[in-house]
């Protein structure tokens, strides 16, 4: 159904990852969209986005849907919001989560907050992950539940508003169609 005709290379499906050809105001949209329109309870939906969004906050890339998935299952939530959760976690907001993550952690574990460079994390992580590594595993686990209640309450709102929404929407269109059948039975009558 949302199939493309003709399918992306690899590099066009990382420059469409990194910046959407249609713009990050229309993938929001098709983004929420897609969370509303799902099947299970408002619970569910937001409790599985929320362990996407907080999962996110772990240091562990590539396997975030994995272990969201796991998480969302452990506590009876969405595996499939649970994955799109996980998109709070782009290249845009890397930098920012690992920031606060590290500053978070290394004071927890007891060790000054140095400056990190993270594209040479990312280039060089056999030297450069290591001093970095558990501060940002440890301030993840704060953070993390932190985002979680966030987005769980930002989740289950918007949600509950658009189901709101869309049964004023049937309700109007029942009344409408009872009023047009009485009308239709006055001219008959």
């Amino acid at each position: 159904m949302f199939k493309r005709r003709k399918k992306l290379t690899f590099l066009e499906g990382v420059r469409e990852w990194v910046w959407p050809k249609a713009g990050w105001g229309r993938w929001s949209n098709y983004v929420r969209l897609r969370l509303v329109r799902m099947p299970g309870t408002t619970y569910n939906i937001a409790a599985g986005f929320a362990c996407g969004a907080a999962i996110s906050f772990t240091p562990f890339l590539g396997l975030h849907f994995i272990i969201s998935a796991a998480l969302a299952w452990i506590i009876r939530a969405n595996m499939i919001s649970a994955a799109i959760g996980t998109l709070v976690g782009n290249p845009w907001t890397f930098p920012l989560i690992w920031t606060a993550t590290y500053n978070t952690g290394a004071p927890m574990m007891g060790i000054d907050a140095i400056s990190v460079d993270w594209t040479a994390v990312l280039l060089n992580p056999s030297e450069n992950l290591e001093p970095v590594f558990m501060p940002l595993v440890v301030g993840s686990v704060p953070l993390g539940i932190v985002v979680w209640v966030i987005f769980y309450f930002l989740i289950k709102k918007l949600i509950d508003k658009q189901k709101a929404k869309r049964l004023e929407q049937i309700s109007h269109r029942a009344k409408r169609r009872q009023e047009k059948a009485a009308a239709q039975n006055l001219q008959q009558g």
